[in-house]
């Protein structure tokens, strides 16, 4: 787990993945990170298997950003640092499931309704939380 009260805090040297900065993966309202090591790699993954960028538009939440922004409250799946939104629509849509399956990510959630920019996938593999899968 890495962590960090800010995502500048965090030397290139002690950041284990190659696709996503700490600035992608942290909580856009505090700008803390919070990383669980192996969801990252699955992410790194992601990205190799998509084939080119993936934008994630959520990783960690500060346990106050997500009530915020979010029905999960201050203990949600984003607060642990094994979840994240990856904006995709389509054929990558697709992709990023059926790597996500491949994957052993156990909670997945599809929001493929309205505009393109706005559509995702939520892959989690947050601990405590059941295996499901649901839609927006």
């Amino acid at each position: 787990m890495i962590v960090a009260d800010h995502w500048s805090e965090i030397k290139p040297d002690d950041w284990p993945l190659t696709y996503f900065s700490p600035q992608e993966v942290a909580c856009k309202g505090t700008g803390a990170v919070k990383l669980d090591v192996g969801f990252g790699v699955v992410m790194d993954g992601l990205r190799r298997r998509v084939g080119g960028p993936v934008r994630v538009s959520s990783w960690y939440r500060s346990p106050g950003h997500n009530a915020s922004v979010s029905s999960t409250g201050y203990d949600g799946p984003h607060t642990t640092g094994a979840a994240a939104d990856v904006i995709c629509h389509h054929a990558v849509a697709l992709k990023v499931i059926r790597y996500a399956q491949d994957a052993g990510i156990a909670r997945i959630g599809v929001s493929q309704k309205g505009d393109w920019g706005s559509r995702f996938i939520h892959l989690d593999q947050a601990p405590g939380f059941s295996p499901a899968l649901w839609s927006y």
